[in-house]
């Protein structure tokens, strides 16, 4: 549709053989040059931004993990308003201070859901180079980098 388009992100590695035929067959998968493994969560999830970014600048980000369910005529009720915005459910999760020298993280949204604007996704991404990478992707991207992108 004009306003949504869903997407299933993979990385390289082992995949199985009913996704290959998946990433064959239908036009819903992106995969990204990115190993996939949890310590390379935030290194395939920002590979997507920076494709969802140059092909689709327009369009929202719902970022979601596998095991959630959206009601996506719902969702697109969210989307009237085109602002700088980043909707979630705000967290505080513990990053060890070797990894993250601040004693507290920025508020973030928690990562089982999280909605940006194309504003928001394109300011993300201009600071990201900058940003010190931890594993905690949500932290990262709506904490970190949304409060660095202001």
């Amino acid at each position: 549709s004009k306003f949504i388009s869903v997407v299933f992100l993979v990385g390289t590695g082992k995949i199985t053989d009913s996704v290959w035929k998946e990433l064959r067959t239908s036009a819903d998968m992106l995969q990204v040059d990115v190993q996939e493994s949890y310590a390379n969560l935030v290194y395939k999830i920002l590979a997507a931004y920076r494709w969802i970014h140059e092909n689709h600048p327009e369009k929202f980000v719902l970022k979601m993990d596998s095991d959630i369910v959206a009601l996506l005529d719902k969702v697109s009720l969210l989307l009237r308003y085109n602002e700088i915005s980043l909707t979630g459910s705000i967290y505080h999760r513990y990053v060890p201070l070797s990894v993250y020298p601040e004693y507290y993280l920025p508020e973030y949204c928690s990562g089982p859901v999280y909605l940006m604007s194309p504003a928001a996704l394109s300011a993300i991404l201009q600071v990201a180079p900058d940003g010190k990478v931890f594993e905690v992707e949500d932290a990262f991207f709506t904490g970190l980098l949304a409060s660095k992108a202001g």
